[in-house]
């Protein structure tokens, strides 16, 4: 998926951007990993943190499930 024409040029405009929850939500997708640049606001490194977070998150939950 290309990003939006914003993103070309990333900046400070993410965070005024009318879709930026969205688009981060889709670069977060595990099938998006690959995706290089701004999204939503956060570079392909800040968003591999965020992902780790959420497996932890989503690990830790399942565990005092059981």
């Amino acid at each position: 998926q290309e990003p939006c024409a914003p993103c070309q040029a990333p900046g400070d405009r993410c965070w005024s951007c009318p879709v930026r929850t969205e688009c981060l939500e889709d670069a977060l997708i595990p099938a998006n990993t690959r995706q290089y640049g701004v999204r939503g606001g956060m570079t392909a490194e800040e968003r591999i943190v965020v992902r780790r977070n959420r497996m932890r998150r989503a690990k830790a939950q399942l565990g005092r499930a059981a």
